[in-house]
């Protein structure tokens, strides 16, 4: 993962920090898909149904010894840095470290995708998109450490997660 060995990661956080991204949204595997393939927005109902996908996801993996910090990025990647995301409310340095890095990395790769709703966006939009959220949804190193990748490291976004 680009922004991880940006950031020097040692190899064993590199490591749970590939899987965690590989898996972070294991738990919509038991989301129907007529919530996740929805073209139009979700009611609150199934925007609920949506959130609980990150428990569901630590559930399926906690027990495994070898993806220990994987799950805390599958269980906290929609944390937010001001405490407003979910599951938990976790704010700031409470949100592992390896959930806040997925958290930036899988934004800037959902932006840098084709949407039935939209194109994808051009990096340096994703770029100020980030450092527009910098401090509220995301952590602001991170997306220093972002904003400052090579381009081709950034290329790279648009197949890693």
């Amino acid at each position: 993962m680009a922004l991880g060995r940006v950031m020097k990661l040692p190899d064993q956080e590199m490591l749970q920090l590939n899987w965690g991204t590989l898996l972070h949204d294991i738990g919509k595997l038991g989301i129907a898909d007529s919530i996740l393939l929805k073209p139009a927005a979700l009611n609150t109902e199934e925007y609920q149904i949506i959130k609980r996908h990150p428990l569901v996801g630590y559930e399926l993996v906690k027990n495994n010894e070898y993806l220990t910090s994987a799950g805390a990025v599958i269980l906290c990647h929609h944390e937010r840095w001001d405490g407003h995301g979910y599951p938990n409310n976790m704010q700031g340095n409470q949100i592992p470290l390896l959930a806040r890095i997925c958290s930036v990395a899988d934004t800037a790769a959902a932006m840098a995708e084709d949407r039935p709703y939209r194109k994808a966006l051009p990096i340096t939009q994703i770029a100020d998109e980030l450092l527009r959220n910098a401090g509220t949804q995301f952590d602001p190193q991170i997306v220093e450490a972002f904003v400052t990748m090579p381009e081709k490291e950034k290329v790279i976004l648009r197949s890693s997660t």
